[in-house]
């Protein structure tokens, strides 16, 4: 197989050629040629959406969902964060507490508790 779906580096170059397929068809051709903008901005404005995407692309491969660990996607963790509409700085941060624990599968609550944090 060309491209390894479980490999971190192959999602950063595909990421990389498809930012660099985009300059070349896309950017240079309607946003330099078309529209005459001129060529630092359509670069510009290309690699940056491209480090952006980088950024969080070690983000998203670690919170996909493998075959080892199939329950490992985002509508998981958000779904266990309770939502709050209080205006107490307590509440607020007992409610983050929850949340934090909830996210750590559990961990977090005794470091927590152990580093001045109220009981939550």
């Amino acid at each position: 197989m060309l491209i390894d779906n479980n490999r971190l580096s192959h999602w950063l170059a595909v990421g990389i050629l498809i930012w660099l397929a985009y300059l070349a068809f896309l950017g240079l051709p309607i946003f330099h040629w078309g529209l005459n903008v001129s060529i630092t901005k359509v670069v510009s404005f290309f690699c940056a959406a491209g480090l952006l995407q980088l950024a969080v692309t070690p983000w998203m491969f670690w919170a996909r969902a493998t075959p080892s660990d199939p329950n490992r996607r985002f509508g998981h963790l958000y779904g266990k964060i309770e939502r709050g509409g209080t205006k107490d700085m307590a509440d607020r941060l007992a409610r983050f507490n929850r949340m934090f624990d909830a996210v750590s599968g559990g961990t977090a609550r005794p470091y927590l508790l152990e580093h001045g944090c109220a009981p939550f």
